[in-house]
This record gives structure tokens, C-alpha cells and sequence, in this order.
């Protein structure tokens, strides 16, 4: 710095004209309150803007913030392609006070954020009561973003909680983490054709499937407790996914389902449906006699077997009725991961 500065006052007085530099800060910074009913509305923390929808159609730079105060949020809020980066989280004026989240409420139509923008970030809002139908879903990424993480959030009372579906296979490298998904009608957490993606440390129950993910391979599901579902978890065709560490527990009929899958890794996880009397811990259906899954060090509550545990599933003949099936896994763990 101070070299510069030498070099701008020599400049001055050799009567060479100063270089100007500008500085300019990345993105905007924009303020939500409902409180403000009667504006002006201009996005500052004066004047902050009513709705969230409302300070997403006045942004014009990528990498922006979108902070909203507690209150409710009647909207269904449509993120555009052009704001890459953009951020969107609890405003707390005053810290000590506003500890709950924004309430987005839908009721009972529609989607509640549908992101169409890449690198977005969705934080510390409550978001529920949205559709019931095809694609209606709390939260809903469109098929070409990238690089979505949607962190501790809570979401409920809908058709799909966290819903994103490729028109073609490819990464899309979005990350769920802590969040509280519940109440939804169909899928937690829905994830079709988009690979590389992960489900980390969040609360998943009173779904009818906690997640189903589809024809996507290298998908982290690491850490997340899933119960009180019609079934906890399905991987529906895919490759080298992970899951590891999860506690599967209290669903109604099977804890967790593989359906075709190859090289899966079902690591150290604890799968206690059985506890309820009236479900299964895990299943599988598989088209391939040698299959290349790999089940090492769950625990299942007790041990059947000494040094085995058996894996009920189906083997699937082409053009006849699927045959009852049966894997083992090698030294389940004795006692919870």
C-alpha cells in the first residue's frame, strides 16, 4: 500500500495523471420484513421490502443476499436463471429475540421456491403447505442448475419436500444438510438422473418415502435419522452411491431398498424398523445373481447369525415373476454406529 501510494503522489507531482482505481462490492445486500405494510420499499433495513419475491425481482447482480425478517411469507417464490449465487436466510434484527425463521406458506398450492439459478444458497426459513401434485414441492431445483445447498431449513406439508429431476444424466453437486423434512405426502427428499450429490444430517420423518433417488449415481447419504416413513429410503437404479451412517428406524414396511444398483456402499448404519414388530430393516431387488453392492458394519438391533446377517430380497428373471432371494452381510456390528 504504501508503495502505491508513493507511486501515485510521484506521478502528481511529475504532473503524470494518478491511475483510479474502483473498488466495487460483489452483489447486493437486500432486506425482507412483513412487518412493513405500508412501505416505502426500497430492500435497506429502513425500508426493507415486503415479500421475498418482491426483493428477488429488484435484484439485478449475481451474488447477492436476500436476508428476511421472522414473519409469514404468503408466496411461491421463483429464484431466475440470472441470479447466480444468490442467498437467501433469516434476518435477525435483533439476534437475542429473532430466533425462529421466516414462515413460508403456500396453502396448500404450488411450489414454494423453484430455483432455476445455480450456486443459491436457501437457509433458516420454515417452508410449508404447499401442493399435492406432480411436481408441487417446498423446495424444487429445475434440471440444469448446479451447485444448489439448502442447510437448516425446516420443511413440511407437501407433495415432495426437496425435489430436483435432469432432463439428462450429469453432476448437479447440490447438497442437503440439517434440515428437518416432515409431513410430506409423497418424497422427503426426491432426486432423479442428477449425480454427485449429498444428504447430510438432516431429520426426515412422517414421509411416505424419506428420500428416492432414481438413475443417479455418486450420490452421500451420510448421517441423517429417517423414521415414521411408509419406507425410509430407496435407491432406484444407480451407481457407487454411499450411504453411510444413518439410523433407519420406526418406518412403517422396510427401513431401506436398493432396486438394480451396483456398487453401492451401505456402511455402518443402524436399521431398527424391526423394533416396531411390523416392518423390515432392509430389502433389495436386483437383476444380477453377483451383485457388487457392499454391506459392512450395520447394525440391525441383534444379530441372526454369529458372523452373518441375512439380506431378504428379489432376484429378477426378464419376462418371469421375480424369485425370493437372499444376501448376507459379513460381521454386521453389534452395536449402534
Amino acid at each position: 500500500m504504501k508503495r502505491i501510494l508513493a507511486a501515485i503522489i510521484v506521478m502528481l507531482l511529475i504532473g503524470l495523471p494518478a491511475v483510479t482505481i474502483n473498488v466495487k462490492a460483489k452483489g447486493q445486500l437486500v432486506y425482507v420484513d412483513d412487518d412493513n405494510v405500508t412501505g416505502p420499499w426500497s430492500g435497506t433495513t429502513d425500508h426493507p421490502y415486503r415479500i421475498i419475491q418482491q426483493a428477488i425481482d429488484n435484484l439485478s447482480q449475481q451474488d447477492s443476499f436476500i436476508y428476511v425478517a421472522k414473519g409469514k411469507y404468503p408466496e411461491n417464490v421463483v429464484i431466475p436463471s440470472t441470479l447466480t449465487g444468490l442467498q437467501i436466510t433469516l434476518w435477525a434484527v435483533q439476534p437475542d429475540i429473532d430466533d425462529k425463521n421466516p414462515v413460508l406458506n403456500g396453502s396448500g398450492k404450488g411450489t414454494g421456491i423453484t430455483i432455476e439459478a445455480s450456486n443459491v444458497i436457501i437457509s433458516r426459513l420454515n417452508i410449508t403447505n404447499y401442493g399435492q401434485k406432480d411436481l408441487d414441492a417446498c423446495i424444487y431445483i429445475q434440471s440444469d442448475t448446479t451447485n444448489v445447498r439448502i442447510e437448516h431449513n425446516n420443511i413440511s406439508l407437501a407433495f415432495t419436500g426437496i425435489g430436483t429431476q435432469r432432463v439428462k444424466t450429469g453432476d448437479t453437486v447440490h447438497k442437503f444438510l440439517y434440515n428437518h423434512i416432515y409431513d410430506i405426502t409423497d418424497r422427503g427428499i426426491n432426486i432423479v438422473l442428477a449425480y454427485a450429490n449429498e444428504i447430510k444430517n438432516n431429520i426426515i420423518d412422517h414421509c411416505h418415502w424419506g428420500f428416492y433417488i432414481v438413475d443417479t449415481n455418486k450420490n452421500t447419504i451420510q448421517d441423517n435419522d429417517i423414521s415414521h416413513c411408509f419406507e425410509g429410503g430407496v435407491i432406484d437404479v444407480g451407481i457407487q452411491n454411499s450411504v453411510v451412517h444413518n439410523t433407519f428406524h420406526d418406518n412403517d414396511v422396510i427401513g431401506f431398498v436398493t432396486v438394480n444398483t451396483k456398487g453401492t456402499e451401505i456402511t455402518q448404519n443402524n436399521f431398527l424398523d424391526h423394533f416396531t414388530g411390523t416392518s423390515d430393516p432392509v430389502w433389495f431387488r436386483t437383476f444380477f445373481i453377483i451383485n457388487s453392492d457392499k454391506w459392512s458394519a450395520n447394525y440391525y438391533g441383534r444379530l441372526a447369525f454369529p458372523i452373518l446377517k441375512p439380506i431378504i430380497g428379489e432376484f429378477m428373471i426378464p419376462a418371469m415373476r421375480p424369485l425370493p432371494w437372499i444376501r448376507f452381510e459379513l460381521l454386521p456390528s453389534e452395536h449402534l454406529n
